[in-house]
């Protein structure tokens, strides 16, 4: 029996040190490619999942910023992948295309490099801008990790058409990069990634700890016998 809970509580260093992690970063859209835009911080991306086969996005626009509609050559929101893997997309909100099976096609955007993958807003004029957030899932048959482009000497992961609100009608459009976020102001800490430990690294942890408690138990009730 005893040998049976130290191989639990074994486990739990193998689920802490060598378990499956799901990486969790947070991007500051802080990288300006739009002339007339008159922002430095243009919203956040959060990415859970780089390193496994599902990626998980939730993009969040700052105040009177929304993704651009007029379309004209950019894409709305846009991604390079390490090997250029075969990806599905996910179930978008209405009014976004691009759902379903994707290869690396590259295309240049304005600014800030080329990248292989994209989601794209279907409506094509800014009469009412209307989308200020984009949470959706990408899959793949391999593991996915992000690479990035050297932009005004920035590590540009990701890419926004955005259409900035400046009052008086007017409004400012073009491409903004996003950088890792490593300050707690843009609500990363640390600057090295959290790690979300996925379900069967949480049982192994669960089956680890209580066994180290069922240990502690029986060493006292021997104490005391």
């Amino acid at each position: 029996m005893k040998k049976v809970l130290l191989g639990a509580a074994m486990a739990v260093a193998m689920a802490v040190g060598g378990g499956s992690i799901a990486k969790a970063e947070t991007y500051q859209l802080d990288v300006n490619h739009c002339g007339t835009c008159t922002l430095t911080n243009y919203g956040t991306i959060t990415t859970t999942g780089e390193g496994t086969t599902s990626v998980t996005f939730a993009i969040s626009l700052a105040t009177d910023v929304y993704f651009n509609q007029a379309g004209q050559g950019f894409d709305s929101f846009v991604w390079n992948l390490l090997g250029d893997p075969a990806i599905t997309v996910g179930v978008l909100p209405a009014d976004w295309a691009a759902t379903g099976a994707q290869t690396a096609v590259e295309e240049q955007e304005d600014g800030i490099g080329k990248y292989d993958y994209k989601v794209n807003l279907a409506q094509s004029n800014n009469s009412t801008l209307c989308c200020q957030t984009l949470n959706f899932t990408i899959t793949s048959l391999s593991n996915l990790t992000f690479t990035s482009n050297t932009v005004d000497g920035k590590q540009v992961f990701f890419g926004v058409d955005v259409a900035q609100d400046l009052g008086n009608g007017q409004r400012g459009t073009g491409m903004i990069g996003a950088t890792l976020c490593v300050t707690e102001a843009c609500g990363h800490e640390g600057g090295g990634g959290g790690g979300v430990p996925e379900p069967a690294t949480w049982a192994m942890m669960l089956l680890g700890f209580g066994g180290m408690g069922a240990i502690l138990r029986r060493r006292r009730q021997a104490a005391l016998a």
